[in-house]
């Protein structure tokens, strides 16, 4: 549970962001986002800054307050620094043994950024994450699956249609890996017309979930 010195502390990097992208500027930016980490850890970074920031952002690009340049600018940024923090994963390495999740947005999703959020925290927990990212065509991602013989399989979707659209695909899939479902289209009421497992829309519980799921026993490294 985030603790009220760490919600204090959140808004006053959510602040820092969005000054740092009302003037464009990528090294306030980064800084912001870096102190943040640093001071609450990357759980709660992403949980009670950047989502919430990004949530934020499209609100105001909505009302008007901020235009298309401040949305490319701030998730480019955030999608760069969430990349970098997985990107140790992108050289194989036979002995590596970590349990491995891929995760990746269904066809016709294109929102990536909180899922590609949530694979920096199983990235961070130990886990081997490959993240395949938005709109990934199913023939891609069970091709994906036949290589890496992954543990998980986090499907994540903003909308219940896209993630529903696919559940021959999904239950396909689940006869030789585990799937789950994630996103904010994964509702509870999915989960029992699947009867997949739906993650909790609160990444820090969901990656609970995850930990549950495998066991919590990923590689040291």
């Amino acid at each position: 549970m985030t603790s009220p010195r760490s919600r204090a502390g959140a808004r006053d990097y959510i602040e820092r962001l969005d000054g740092a992208c009302g003037d464009l500027n990528g090294p306030r930016f980064n800084g912001a986002w870096h102190d943040a980490v640093v001071d609450l850890g990357i759980v709660d970074a992403v949980r009670d800054v950047l989502l919430p920031y990004l949530r934020m952002l499209g609100e105001q690009w909505e009302d008007g307050s901020r235009s298309v340049a401040h949305e490319h600018f701030a998730s480019g940024l955030s999608r760069e620094h969430l990349i970098r923090a997985i990107g140790a994963d992108r050289a194989p390495d036979p002995a590596d043994d970590r349990p491995i999740v891929i995760v990746a947005c269904p066809p016709g999703e294109r929102h990536d950024l909180g899922p590609l959020a949530f694979a920096t925290l199983l990235h961070d927990h130990g886990w081997r994450v490959e993240f395949l990212g938005a709109d990934t065509p199913l023939a891609v991602l069970a091709r994906a699956c036949q290589l890496t013989q992954p543990d998980l399989v986090v499907v994540s979707g903003t909308r219940t249609t896209v993630l529903e659209a696919r559940t021959s695909a999904w239950r396909r899939l689940a006869q030789d890996t585990r799937v789950v479902l994630g996103g904010a289209g994964a509702t509870p009421d999915l989960s029992a017309t699947t009867g997949l497992v739906c993650l909790d829309p609160d990444v820090a519980v969901a990656l609970g979930q995850v930990r549950t799921l495998l066991g919590d026993q990923p590689a040291a490294g």
